[in-house]
């Protein structure tokens, strides 16, 4: 077994100035985003050696 390698992970949601903004996405035909990109979490690196766990915190 090899060991697990992830660089430059990162998560996004899109934020929408309303709900009918969403919508007006989904029917957009000229497929124009109505939204922005919220960054949550940006530039997570980490290696994962074989047999190596992370015990649960109490």
């Amino acid at each position: 077994m090899g060991t697990i390698v992830v660089t430059n992970l990162g998560k996004a949601y899109k934020q929408y100035p309303s709900r009918w903004s969403r919508l007006l996405e989904w029917i957009d035909l000229r497929r124009k985003p109505h939204h922005q990109l919220k960054w949550i979490l940006q530039g997570v690196s980490f290696h994962i050696q074989p047999g190596e766990t992370e015990a649960a915190l109490p």
